[in-house]
């Protein structure tokens, strides 16, 4: 039970992200704690270790820095943040995974931006949470497939758990709409 309000909350911060970076190329900060401590006690509770959860923070928040050093525009503080909230999520096992997803989606990114702005590839901004919310996403689904299926489990019903955290994040790009909406309509 505690895994499906842990993915749950997962997913509805996740879809907060997703529409916060596309909106306003800003990472809420706010989310992301929730996204570590979820990410973090569901690597703990298959089986991964504080190393491993450590290890993987430190594999995907150092590149980010050394790139915003050198490229200040590149990348904001929020995504070198949400990178390392990523690498606690996947830990150091799932690190390589995470970010080879996270790159090929991040280039399929900066293509449509690119294309959808009129401009060279490479030469646009685009959200880096969208290619990190797939990825995160993916890897989660990845881990809880594996845990059922190294469980012997003979219910087809057990295998609903993967509908949770596309549930949550469908959740979360419902508030955030719903949300933005009030706004608006608060100000006018």
């Amino acid at each position: 039970m505690l895994i499906c309000v842990a993915l749950f909350l997962i997913g509805v911060c996740l879809g907060i992200l997703w529409c916060e970076d596309i909106a306003r190329f800003e990472i809420k900060l706010e989310v992301l704690p929730v996204v570590a401590l979820c990410g973090a006690g569901l690597a703990l509770a298959w089986g991964s270790s504080w190393l491993s959860l450590l290890l993987g923070g430190l594999v995907c928040i150092i590149p980010s820095i050394m790139v915003q050093r050198l490229r200040p525009s590149g990348l904001g503080m929020g995504d070198i943040w949400l990178f390392g909230t990523a690498g606690l999520v996947f830990g150091i096992e799932y690190t390589i995974f995470g970010g080879l997803l996270f790159g090929a989606f991040a280039v399929v990114s900066a293509w449509i931006y690119a294309r959808a702005r009129g401009k060279a590839f490479g030469r646009s901004m685009f959200p880096a949470a969208v290619p990190m919310v797939i990825a995160i996403v993916v890897v989660l689904q990845w881990r809880v497939l594996s845990t059922l299926n190294t469980e012997i489990t003979d219910n087809p019903l057990a295998y609903a758990v993967l509908l949770v955290l596309p549930a949550g994040l469908l959740l979360g790009l419902m508030f955030y709409r719903a949300a933005r909406s009030l706004n608006v309509e608060a100000k006018s």
